[in-house]
């Protein structure tokens, strides 16, 4: 659960602090407000930004650099802090910390997938559904995620593990049975050559005997 998120010099907001007191919170307001910026920056500092130069047109007029930061909080007594700015140049920063350890962003992104059971674009797709907005146009791996959900991947490695075992050992039949008819064929032709041999023979002592 996202339990605030502070947004400094980002599109329209100066420096604003939201805090997110319920399970599920509805923003209403006219156009031109901000709740797209909020949408943008809440994904933004979840997730990082998908792509420093385009994303820093988002840094406020006059402002050299953006802030987020976002306080999470993965049960009763488990609490993330995340930072992330972002320079006009598209440089990026991060810095995390979990109950007071420092995370390094590999670390961090492995727990929100750990703690969510969902690697990062599903998270991405189901918290924030934009498809247009979305970092990869790659189909939703919901049959690898429901495969570690459940627990059988492993079965599902050893399956594909069987079928390659398979595709080999018919292409080692292919190649057997290739050579078996080759053989065959090559005995045929033998074959042929002896009977010939043996009609010539048959011609010779016929021309013995009547000589």
């Amino acid at each position: 659960m996202i339990r605030n998120i502070r947004i400094r010099q980002w599109r329209a907001y100066d420096d604003a602090t939201i805090d997110l007191d319920y399970p599920v919170v509805f923003f209403v307001a006219e156009n031109g407000v901000g709740k797209s910026s909020f949408f943008e920056a809440a994904r933004c500092c979840l997730l990082g930004f998908p792509n420093g130069r385009a994303a820093a047109r988002a840094v406020r007029a006059n402002a050299d650099r953006a802030e987020l930061s976002m306080e999470l909080a993965l049960g009763d007594d488990d609490i993330i802090n995340v930072t992330r700015t972002l320079t006009r140049t598209g440089r990026a920063t991060f810095s995390a910390s979990r109950n007071g350890v420092t995370l390094d962003e590999n670390t961090y992104l492995s727990t929100l997938q750990t703690t969510w059971a969902a690697d990062n674009p599903l998270i991405d797709r189901l918290m924030f559904g934009d498809p247009g907005a979305s970092r990869s146009n790659a189909p939703l791996p919901i049959r690898d995620h429901l495969a570690e959900l459940l627990g059988v991947t492993p079965m599902l490695d050893a399956a594909a593990t069987l079928r390659l075992a398979q595709a080999g050992a018919h292409s080692r039949v292919a190649t057997v049975r290739e050579a078996a008819n080759a053989s065959a064929d090559e005995a045929a032709v033998r074959e042929a050559a002896v009977d010939d041999a043996r009609e010539v023979l048959s011609a010779i002592v016929a021309e013995r005997d009547a000589a």
